[in-house]
Order: structure tokens, then C-alpha cells, then sequence
């Protein structure tokens, strides 16, 4: 079977937001890539973004639901390696550009074999959408 292929069919609303996720991954890969960290977390500290209100909380929690899915099934797909770091930063991003507001956790454990090993994550109102699976062997150095 094809990789490309999703193994169930695409929603319209996930359909929607594939440009706009192949996009920001892009981005995201670039800016890891070859620009500092200090330039591009600061970019993520300054940026405003306005508080959900409680009505839209359930909307909310099934838009991050999506993107996440997307975000994640896209990533797999890429010819470009998309980290967690760069999924953080993508759904950070298309998370902001509809005024839900977001933090990008960044953390590190310690490996025999390979040193220091990072991670990110992404959390909407202290949920994880992105990157939680193994979150917990990681201490969280800083979020933004």
C-alpha cells in the first residue's frame, strides 16, 4: 500500500487546513534549521493573541483535535525531517493565527547512549495536543 495514502478518508475540515499545515512545517524546518533559537523564541514570547472565551472552548478543543491530527499525519509524509519541535511550532502558529493561544514546552532527559536528548510539546489550556506522548521522561526547561 501506498505511504501517502491515509489509511481513513480525510474529513473536509482536515482537508482544509493541509495547505496552510504543509506550509507552516515548512517554515517551522526552515527556522530551526538556520535561524538562532533566541531569534525565534522571542518571535513566539512577543507574539499577542487573544483568550478564548468559554463559549468557544469546545470548538477550540475539536479544532486542536484536528489540526493536531493533521499536523502529525502530515509530518510522517514530509521529505523534510519535522521534529517535534518543528509539529510544535507549526500548530503554535496556525493555533495563534486563530486567536487560540498556545505554549510550545521544551525539555530534556538524559540518555546512556546519546547525552542529552530534547523534546517539545504543545499544550492549549494545559492540555497536550502535540508531541505528549512520551512527554513525562523529559523535564521541562522553559515554555514559551
Amino acid at each position: 500500500m501506498n505511504n501517502f495514502l491515509p489509511a481513513r478518508r480525510i474529513t473536509p475540515d482536515e482537508r482544509s487546513l493541509i495547505p496552510g499545515a504543509i506550509w507552516q512545517l515548512l517554515l517551522a524546518r526552515l527556522q530551526v534549521s538556520f535561524t538562532p533559537s533566541r531569534v525565534w523564541m522571542n518571535r513566539i514570547h512577543r507574539r499577542s493573541v487573544r483568550a478564548v472565551v468559554a463559549e468557544e472552548i469546545f470548538s477550540c478543543r475539536d479544532f486542536c483535535r484536528t489540526l493536531a491530527g493533521v499536523i502529525n499525519g502530515l509530518s510522517r509524509r514530509t521529505p523534510w525531517r519535522s521534529t517535534c519541535l518543528v509539529k510544535a511550532l507549526s500548530a503554535h502558529r496556525m493555533l495563534a493565527r486563530r486567536g487560540i493561544k498556545s505554549t510550545v514546552h521544551l525539555g530534556v532527559k538524559k540518555s546512556d547512549s546519546k547525552g542529552l536528548e530534547a523534546h517539545a510539546w504543545l499544550s492549549v489550556d494545559g492540555s497536550v495536543i502535540i508531541g505528549g506522548e512520551n512527554m513525562n521522561e523529559y523535564s521541562e526547561v522553559t515554555s514559551i
